[in-house]
């Protein structure tokens, strides 16, 4: 296998993976459901899988995105650029769009007979202004979109409108423009601009950084990746046993490269060895995931804690995988029923992937 194919199929088995990392991330619950001081099992076992080992997946993704869109390397015309953005618009943009009609269409139809159980402190879809339907779109919740997981799409959207300054930055300055940009985000600096992380603008810009320089990040990660799990596995004991001092943030975040280098390189070596394979058509299934499943998980968790009460620790954490699962479960059956019946409306949603 050369490298450019086990780049390829380590991407490629990675997707789904990853996406069920966000899933994860979404299904671990706070103080508004439990008393998490009160359950210890559930706290760290949920904070293990959902705040250290889950919280690669993100990066990664913003990593994939800017390698395959300026993997090419060469220059970086003003043709090009406007090349890249059309093609986005089509696997971007219009998913992010139908999927937020979606979902607002969703809370408008099911709010007679749930209210006060998705959000109960959300304002009713019934009542938005024009300016509140709009606003949906980008910023309605607490700096979400109403479709709140899509907010990776939008701020990705962001980045590639200002990839020709990235482009630039990174021509001029090389990896020092890396290493800046990793030192304002290890601090948490931010930009406070809705759709302007920190976070996306490094990993896309390491992403950037490899497709400009013609770099094999897979084959990079695969060479360094033991040393990397070791790092990795002291951060994350140190995660957890410093949890409750007010820097360990600061340790959970430095903690992600080294997670991310272990992920794609352990990934790459299984890969190669063909011990895993990624699954047909991945890609679409894995936005399809993606996309579906904040409401959806939401609502569970929700009706699972309504009418099972659970009280105590080992019954939330097995609420914590439960509902993920079962949310999982309806998200592959729904992906499978409309890419064969309505394969049109799935190639829509999901950007043709």
């Amino acid at each position: 296998m050369n490298n450019n194919e086990l780049l390829s199929k380590t991407i490629s088995f990675l997707r789904l993976p990853l996406i069920i990392g966000v899933v994860l991330i979404h299904s671990r619950v706070g103080t508004s459901y439990i008393a998490e001081g009160s359950l210890p099992i559930y706290s760290t076992v949920s904070h293990i899988i959902s705040n250290i080992l889950a919280r690669v997946a993100v990066p990664c993704f913003f990593i994939f995105s800017g390698y395959f869109f300026f993997r090419n390397g060469g220059a970086f015309t003003p043709a090009s650029y406007q090349e890249k953005l059309i093609k986005r618009s089509r696997t971007i943009l219009l998913p992010y769009i139908l999927w937020n009609l979606a979902v607002m269409a969703l809370f408008l139809i099911s709010e007679p007979f749930t209210k006060g159980l998705v959000l109960e402190s959300r304002k009713l879809v019934s009542d938005y202004s024009l300016g509140e339907i709009v606003q949906a779109f980008w910023n309605l919740n607490d700096g979400f979109p109403i479709c709140y997981q899509l907010w990776f799409i939008r701020d990705l959207m962001v980045i590639m409108v200002l990839s020709p300054m990235i482009y630039w930055a990174l021509r001029a300055m090389k990896h020092y423009f890396l290493i800046i940009v990793c030192a304002l985000w290890l601090t948490g600096w931010s930009l406070h601009i809705d759709a302007l992380s920190t976070t996306a603008l490094l990993y896309f810009s390491a992403g950037a950084y490899f497709g400009i320089t013609k770099q094999d990040f897979v084959a990079i990660a695969k060479h360094i990746v033991w040393p990397a799990l070791i790092i990795y596995i002291f951060m994350a004991l140190a995660d957890v046993i410093f949890l409750e001092e007010p820097w360990h943030w600061y340790i959970n975040r430095a903690a992600i490269p080294a997670g991310i280098i272990t992920t794609i390189g352990l990934s790459a070596r299984f890969v190669e060895s063909n011990r895993w394979q990624a699954l047909p058509h991945l890609a679409g299934i894995g936005f399809f995931m993606y996309a579906f499943h904040g409401m959806p998980l939401t609502l569970t968790t929700k009706l699972a804690f309504k009418y099972f009460a659970p009280q105590s620790d080992m019954a939330i954490l097995g609420l914590y995988f439960l509902c993920p699962l079962v949310v999982l479960c309806i998200g592959f059956t729904l992906y499978y029923l409309i890419a064969r019946y309505l394969p049109r409306l799935m190639s829509l949603i999901t950007g043709g992937r």
